[in-house]
């Protein structure tokens, strides 16, 4: 019979509970304190945070362990790139069908795919500033 005390949590569970849960504080809190709007930041960051923790732990297991510590560079370099690829992608289409519609109504007039969503130029961070500001 299978006994649930025996399952023992990995090593540093805690460390990393604090990491993510500060990293989310961090984010949020400065994100929307910078736009002085904390619902659409704590909304985006909790959209887009288990997204970022498989991808950060994808980059640190497998990226990094299985192929940089091996001396397998050509699986590196591909898993690198892929990973950045497909993450970045799925992050753009969490943003794009989920928070979107809600928050930035317009941001869907430009193609799923454009690297730029809008063409201000009178912000630092544009992708997010001329939605706020509307300019």
């Amino acid at each position: 019979m299978f006994n649930i005390r025996s399952i023992k949590p990995f090593k540093g569970v805690w460390t990393q509970a604090i990491f993510w849960v500060s990293y989310f504080l961090y984010e949020w809190l400065n994100t929307g304190a910078n736009f002085d709007n904390y619902d659409w930041t704590f909304r985006s960051i909790s959209l887009n945070i288990p997204l970022v923790m498989i991808a950060a732990y994808w980059h640190l297991l497998v990226t990094v362990r299985h192929f940089l510590m091996t001396g397998k560079m050509a699986g590196f370099w591909l898993s690198l790139s892929g990973g950045l690829v497909i993450f970045g992608i799925l992050r753009r289409a969490l943003n794009y069908f989920l928070f979107y519609p809600t928050f930035f109504p317009r941001a869907l007039e430009k193609a799923f795919l454009v690297f730029a969503k809008t063409s201000c130029r009178n912000h630092a961070s544009a992708s997010y500033s001329c939605f706020v500001c509307n300019c």
